[in-house]
């Protein structure tokens, strides 16, 4: 299990982006944040995390690092992602108090995140899994009014917002849960999520953010 203390030497081990990093973010239409950082590689009793990766916090409502995101910018087909969490996290990447407004934007991934926000300057969140757990999904009802969900367009992508519009449908009734699907943006099938819609289609993903911002 990881602790909050295991957490802050991860923390200390995060060192400034370098320029490989930051040449990949660009790679996938990103720029850089204050948030990002870069681990070569640590290791944490048993947790190992992934080697040459860019650190992607999660933060608790009050701001707090309780987990993190690695993206490794290897190529290799055995580097995948990895979160490591706190038990007591609400595993939502940039929810806070501050993010507290009518409306929001859910994404899939981090990645989608920062396309969206970064594109837009909106009220944009990452529920890292396309069917978060319960607990989460309650959290936002006390927080919005209206959700609008761009979630991944593959198969677990469109049930994770089928299954999340029906929750709310059962326990909030008037929080308008709206669903956005990345395929009617584009003609390239290969494209599932907000993040490619940005790098490989501009055009789609500027008509995506025109319809995010009405």
């Amino acid at each position: 299990m990881i602790t909050t203390e295991d957490i802050g030497k991860i923390t200390k081990a995060v060192k400034p982006l370098p320029d490989l990093a930051i040449k990949y973010l660009k790679n996938r239409g990103l720029e850089p944040t204050t948030d990002m950082g870069f681990i070569y590689e640590h290791k944490i009793n048993d947790l190992q995390t992934p080697k040459l990766s860019i650190s992607l916090p999660i933060r608790s409502l009050t701001g707090k690092i309780q987990g993190y995101e690695f993206r490794p910018i290897s190529k290799l087909a055995s580097d995948r992602y990895s979160k490591t969490f706190t038990d007591n996290l609400i595993a939502v990447y940039n929810i806070r108090n501050k993010n507290f407004s009518q409306k929001v934007i859910a994404t899939e991934g981090i990645f989608d995140c920062e396309s969206i926000y970064q594109g837009s300057n909106l009220n944009v969140i990452a529920l890292l899994k396309a069917t978060p757990a319960n607990h989460i999904l309650h959290i936002l009802a006390f927080m919005y009014i209206e959700i609008r969900l761009v979630l991944d367009s593959d198969v677990v992508g469109l049930k994770g917002a089928k299954n999340i519009k029906k929750f709310f449908k059962e326990f909030y009734p008037d929080i308008e849960v709206i669903m956005y699907n990345i395929s009617d943006y584009t003609k390239n099938k290969n494209i599932k999520d907000p993040n490619d819609l940005k790098v490989k289609d501009p055009s789609g993903f500027k008509k995506l953010i025109k319809d995010l911002q009405k």
